[in-house]
């Protein structure tokens, strides 16, 4: 029995307790939309809105889509995706399915109309100039559209402590992912939107994530005792405490300055001030 499960006298693994965590192939290509605040997928597909035509781009196995479709079946989707099993998935859960990689023009050239509203989740930071992404999918979007956007956080407290310890280790997934090229705060991925010609209107930070299925009653309890204390701490400073961000942002020519975002300091669904790293 373990140190933690002797605490608990329930003889319950501790890396249960500690680390409530989706393997990365379970969470990307297997698992739905839970319908948490800690289910980034959740909060990107219901920040559309009520946008008829809907673009999920790197749609993996299409579980926004699925959750759009049961939400509004008259909307149009359609996804980006580059790995040809998945997209072969996603395929009943949308109108159009390309497979590609997002920084060919030739594959925005194949999106069959325009959109009201593009989700790019936990995408841009694969690839290796996510402006000159934005800049393809620019002409794709509808004058009064909008994009929504979730960025891994590289401020977060876990990360900024182990480079204080000389430590730059690259995971199987999560912020320090292998397979990303780019690393943002919430300063600099606001920088990169509005570089690419978007302005930001809406900002929030995301604290956890939703928890596996399985767990026992100890783990869960422990899980959601520390999901509260996160979200605290998210709110006092999402730049440190949030592990990821949401950013909504419309072109820059249908609204050429965003206004103060009221709620500084929050989050869920309120706005956020622009936060130093």
């Amino acid at each position: 029995m373990s140190e933690t499960a002797a605490l608990w006298g329930l003889g319950v693994d501790r890396a249960a307790i500690i680390s409530p965590m989706f393997a990365r192939d379970e969470f990307i290509y297997v698992g739905t939309v839970a319908p948490t605040q800690e289910d980034s997928r959740y909060r990107l597909a219901r920040l559309t809105g009520n946008s008829p035509a809907v673009l999920d781009v790197g749609c993996a196995v299409g579980y926004i889509g699925e959750f759009l479709r049961r939400s509004s079946p008259a909307r149009w989707l359609a996804g980006i995706e580059i790995d040809p099993g998945a997209a072969e998935k996603a395929r009943p859960h949308y109108d159009q399915v390309i497979v590609g990689s997002i920084d060919d023009p030739a594959v925005w050239s194949q999106l069959r109309r325009k959109v009201d509203a593009m989700i790019f989740g936990d995408v841009l930071e694969h690839t290796a100039d996510p402006i000159v992404v934005l800049r393809l999918a620019r002409p794709k979007l509808s004058d009064d559209g909008l994009i929504v956007v979730s960025i891994p956080n590289i401020g977060y407290v876990k990360v900024r402590l182990r480079l204080l310890l000389g430590k730059f280790d690259y995971e199987d997934w999560g912020i320090m992912d292998r397979t990303h090229l780019r690393f943002f705060t919430l300063k600099t991925a606001q920088e990169m939107l509005r570089e690419a010609g978007f302005a930001i209107v809406h900002r929030e930070g995301v604290h956890g994530y939703p928890l596996p299925e399985g767990l026992s009653p100890a783990a869960r309890l422990w899980a959601r005792a520390k999901r509260r204390l996160r979200a605290w701490l998210t709110g006092l400073r999402p730049t440190v405490f949030a592990n990821q961000f949401i950013l909504v942002a419309v072109p820059v020519p249908a609204f050429s300055s965003a206004p103060p975002l009221a709620g500084e300091g929050r989050v869920g669904a309120q706005r956020q001030e622009s936060g130093q790293a």
